[in-house]
């Protein structure tokens, strides 16, 4: 008797469940092999996170996606959410995984799991150079000095880190990182506090105007990706594929293209 080969067995099989309705196609080869597709949650106007340029998505969270897209086998799909709907979105399964510059302690408090983190983060003071000396060095200290003015983004943690600060000057907020960002540049503000990606990213953008980044984190976060508390094969995924960049030198590469002065900071690994 002549046995069939084993492929053609699983064909036949295959064939036979999508046949009888129990399954479609792309529904059983899930079940059977894993997802083919990796969709990740990505927020699309975070600079240097995740934002179009010349019209295609990028930024350090996409570029993190692609790396563990590849790394899983999966195409990429990354899908591009409000910051409010990355939590309902895990929990309803709609994506795979949140990266979106998301911090230990946020995902946590949504009852979602972290991964190991990947960047240790927090806020600080963005300057001109002529004021760094006074400004930038120091943490928060030098801020509640008389007469310093401080700008915020409303709404941002910086907004909120600062409202809570016995300040000496005036507070200026803001509607948008873009017109604090301007008002620093034209010596509306002598600071700005924002966080550390926000921050490095803009120096780099305006360095020829002499914006600098401050030396030192007035506070202190570590960001990681977000997966469903269920889904501990995304997650373990995820940590092993970070652990490979890590100890490979591809994190730390990628830190330094997305965050300008990262490399030269006190906050870097280097330092």
């Amino acid at each position: 008797m002549h046995r069939l080969p084993s492929v053609l067995v699983l064909l036949l099989l295959l064939t036979s469940l999508c046949a009888c309705g129990r399954y479609t196609p792309t529904a059983l080869s899930h079940r059977l092999f894993g997802p083919s597709v990796l969709r990740v949650g990505v927020v699309a106007d975070a600079p240097p996170l995740a934002y179009r340029k010349n019209g295609t998505l990028t930024g350090l969270e996409t570029g993190f996606a692609a790396g563990l897209a590849a790394a899983t086998g999966r195409k990429l799909e990354l899908v591009e959410l409000p910051a409010t709907d990355l939590a309902p979105a895990l929990r309803d399964k709609k994506i795979d995984i949140a990266m979106a510059g998301l911090s230990v302690a946020a995902i946590e408090q949504q009852h979602l799991a972290a991964t190991e983190p990947y960047l240790r983060s927090g806020l600080i003071a963005l300057v001109r150079l002529d004021r760094h000396k006074q400004l930038g060095t120091g943490g928060m200290r030098p801020l509640t000095a008389r007469g310093v003015r401080v700008g915020v983004v409303t709404g941002t943690a910086g907004d909120a880190f600062v409202s809570r600060m016995k300040t000496k000057g005036k507070t200026s907020r803001y509607a948008s990182t873009e017109a604090a960002v301007r008002a620093l540049v034209v010596n509306a503000v002598d600071v700005l506090v924002h966080d550390l990606p926000t921050s490095l990213h803009y120096a780099g953008l305006h360095v020829d105007q002499g914006l600098t980044p401050g030396t030192t984190l007035m506070t202190s976060e570590q960001l990681a990706w977000a997966v469903h508390p269920d889904n501990s094969t995304m997650r373990t995924a995820a940590d092993r594929y970070l652990a490979t960049i890590r100890a490979s030198g591809e994190l730390q590469t990628l830190l330094e293209r997305f965050l300008p002065f990262y490399s030269s900071s006190a906050y870097s690994p280097r330092q």
